[in-house]
């Protein structure tokens, strides 16, 4: 199980990084490409009750990576996500952009997250 847990934070931390890279190039099919594949990993997760591992990606090198898993986190572990998301807030153009409206949006109980 751990493995395969391991795999899936491989697999979430990529689609992550890359629907980072296509949103700032422009290219929104291979962004939504990206998106889809995350949200796919996210749901399985989730099936296996395994979200939490997600934490494991909070200190990721990649910006994107650990903007994603606060996000995701938020429900269940919003401690340890705010935090990353209000450091992220700091960072210019469209990440620090997503951070805060992430944010916001969660203080205000409108965050709608996929499931």
């Amino acid at each position: 199980m751990m493995s395969d847990t391991h795999s899936l934070l491989g697999r979430y931390a990529e689609a992550a990084r890359a629907h980072g890279t296509a949103t700032e190039k422009g290219d929104y099919k291979e962004a939504n490409r990206k998106h889809a594949q995350l949200v796919a990993v996210l749901r399985e997760l989730r099936s296996d009750e395994r979200v939490g591992a997600l934490a494991e990606l909070l200190g990721h090198e990649e910006p994107y990576v650990r903007c994603w898993a606060a996000t995701h986190l938020l429900e269940s572990d919003a401690t340890a996500a705010i935090p990353v998301l209000e450091d992220l807030v700091r960072r210019p153009g469209f990440l620090g952009f997503t951070a805060a409206t992430v944010l916001k949006e969660w203080k205000k109980g409108t965050l709608a997250v996929e499931h």
